[in-house]
């Protein structure tokens, strides 16, 4: 755990020590549901931390899980709208981390609004205040694992064997979950489940993690939440018919009808009485799943924070300071393990960062080649292959098939901070890199057909004139074709079946020379090539 100086000071100072979901399941051991005892002291002051909110940042991973033989999409449940190829893997985590975070940050700032435990007095606990929540996600890693049965869980013990640095990382697993919960937290082994990328529910899932149970639980830890019993006699008949303890939202439907409306039946449903609604973040309700109303009570932050400070200081990466970056260098899994042609490595799984530099290096440790540093998030960085005069593909600048070679990502934040991740890999053969237009088009098992790249050359803009046989997201990157620096994405959007389409892309402030654009779709990969005046 690294410190940042100005934090450091101040708890010197004070003589701290430093060393929404609709269902969900949690696992909490009996054991880790008190403070325990330990011979070391907590990393930190739980009560000026949480007085001050000040940042805590903890580690966590991300998995995805494909079929057995790596091919499909990666594993949600099937009401998920979302790019689910495993290319874009990288970047649902880091947009899922991000949500994480934002969701806290939403209920941080909204500490004059409705973010504080409602009906607490009319439910016999304490009023009390809303509550600055300084914990904060850093994604270390996403890993894509070939696994059909993991696609569809039942609940953590059908993942945990995917676990990684499980004594440093809080591991999220991401998949179809197949019981009647959308996801599991466990606190015995720090871990969540969820089957779709709602923060609220991973915020849950992760608040199970750290100690929370359901406020609907008689033993819950704490005496600021409360939980009731509601009956609803439905016929008026004296006997109770339905008895439940949590109301989702304060409109209930019974048979798809308003259960409110007392001409439709003998008395309202519980629900429907507002001093019912609970909007604690660890409840079953629509209340805690929005950022704008879900709450946390002191006693339940005080939970988390005490969790992370005498049983997890080894996930905490910072207090304090600005967000921590953290480098992160992925890639796809395939069955033979060999790098695909053109090797591209994502890199969006990389956070925090708002720079970043690439260096390759040969066994023996040669620069092969290296980029300035590039003042944005990284995203994606290829090698392509270069075509000789006699159109055959080849390796250049040093490159040669079966070569070991290290890739290493440097990425910085806005505070100077930085972090390093490396990544060695093994050449495959060239590919060929032009794609043969001369059968005509449609043509089984093409799904795309570019006719054209104009200008070439070009100085400004160029258009990219293309049919489809399908409809489907295309995704266009850019790649300088001698350095191979990379100009990220360029568009991505979903298009629809048609010939005489066309994209339009500024490549003013490219660099000068032979240059690559690769066009991603339905699981293919075009590369086209055009002289940047």
């Amino acid at each position: 755990m690294k410190n940042c100086l100005i934090i450091s000071l101040l708890i010197f100072n004070i003589g701290i020590n430093f060393g929404a979901a609709q269902e969900c399941g949690v696992e909490i051991s009996q054991e880790e549901t008190v403070n325990q005892e330990t011979n070391s002291p907590p990393c930190f002051d739980v009560e000026y931390i949480q007085e001050n909110c000040i940042p805590i940042y903890v580690n966590v991973n991300v998995h995805f899980f494909l079929d057995d033989n790596c091919e499909g999409t990666l594993a949600t449940a099937d009401y998920v709208d979302e790019n689910l190829s495993a290319q874009n893997a990288f970047q649902l985590a880091e947009d899922m981390i991000n949500d994480a975070n934002s969701f806290f940050e939403t209920m941080s700032e909204n500490i004059n609004g409705y973010n504080y435990q409602w009906n607490a007095e009319e439910n016999g606990v304490e009023p009390t205040e809303s509550q600055c929540i300084p914990i904060r996600y850093v994604l270390n890693g996403t890993y894509i694992h070939c696994d059909t049965e993991a696609q569809s869980a039942g609940g953590l013990s059908d993942v945990d064997q995917f676990e990684v640095n499980q004594d440093s990382e809080m591991n999220i697993f991401v998949s179809n979950v197949n019981d009647s919960t959308n996801g599991w937290g466990s606190n015995s082994s720090n871990q969540a489940l969820v089957e779709n990328f709602s923060p609220g529910l991973l915020n849950h899932e992760l608040a199970h993690a750290l100690s929370l149970g359901h406020t609907f639980w008689a033993n819950d830890g704490c005496d600021d939440t409360w939980d009731i019993e509601m009956e609803w006699d439905i016929d008026c008949d004296g006997t109770a018919d339905l008895i439940f303890d949590r109301c989702w939202d304060s409109q209930p439907k019974y048979n798809g009808q308003d259960a409110c409306d007392t001409d439709l039946f003998c008395e309202s449903h519980p629900c429907c009485d507002w001093s019912n609604q609970n909007n604690n973040l660890m409840t079953y309700s629509g209340w805690a799943g929005n950022p704008n109303y879900s709450a946390l009570t002191p006693c339940q932050l005080t939970r988390m924070l005490t969790d992370l400070a005498e049983n997890m200081c080894d996930y905490i990466e910072d207090i304090g300071c600005c967000p921590p970056p953290k480098a992160f260098i992925g890639t796809v899994p395939n069955l033979d393990e060999e790098m695909d042609c053109p090797t591209c490595f994502n890199l969006a799984s990389s956070f925090n960062e708002n720079a970043y530099s690439i260096q390759i290096t040969n066994h023996l440790g040669n620069i092969i080649r290296e980029t300035d540093l590039i003042e944005r998030q990284a995203d994606k960085y290829c090698i392509a292959p270069q075509i000789n005069k006699w159109g055959q593909p080849f390796w250049s600048n040093g490159f040669a098939t079966g070569g070991t070679y290290t890739i290493t990502l440097t990425v910085h934040n806005e505070c100077g901070d930085s972090d390093t991740f490396d990544f060695t890999f093994t050449l495959p053969p060239p590919c060929s890199i032009i794609i043969k237009e001369e059968v005509p088009f449609p043509n089984e098992g093409i799904t795309l057909f570019i006719n054209n790249i104009s200008p070439n050359p070009a100085r400004n803009i160029i258009r990219i004139e293309y049919n489809s046989s399908t409809s489907g997201n295309l995704s266009i990157r850019g790649l300088h074709a001698t350095s191979g620096y990379s100009y990220g994405i360029l568009s991505t959007n979903n298009i629809s079946a048609g010939d005489n389409q066309s994209t339009l892309i500024d490549v003013s402030s490219w660099n000068s020379g032979l240059n690559s654009i690769l066009i991603e779709f339905e699981n293919e990969t075009y590369i086209k090539s055009f002289i940047k005046e």
